[in-house]
């Protein structure tokens, strides 16, 4: 059973929305709507996004488990990085800077 729900996150400078809705994730300009990033038939549903303080990276959980870091002057491939957590699904996710 593929959990259909739906995750966005704004950037920190307000310029980018990332949205994860199933087993999809896209990366829109906020004024203009034009696409950054469109990821299709991930291998799980995405259960959170959030960019970081400094909004260099997108980090995207999904329910199998996996967190991928995408770097955001790309979203290349060879500059994501990929974290694998045994412990059963990931539900939720938030990024916080230092106080």
């Amino acid at each position: 059973m593929t959990t259909k729900r739906q995750s966005c996150a704004f950037s920190p400078d307000g310029a980018q929305i990332a949205v994860g809705f199933g087993r999809a994730l896209t990366v829109h300009h906020a004024v203009t709507g034009a696409c950054r990033f469109l990821g299709g038939e991930l291998d799980d549903s995405v259960s959170g996004v959030a960019f970081d303080p400094g909004g260099k990276w997108l980090y995207v959980s999904r329910f199998d488990g996996t967190l991928v870091a995408h770097h955001t002057d790309t979203f290349a491939p060879e500059r994501s990085v990929v974290f694998r957590w045994s412990l059963g699904p990931i539900r939720a996710l938030a990024a916080c800077g230092d106080v």
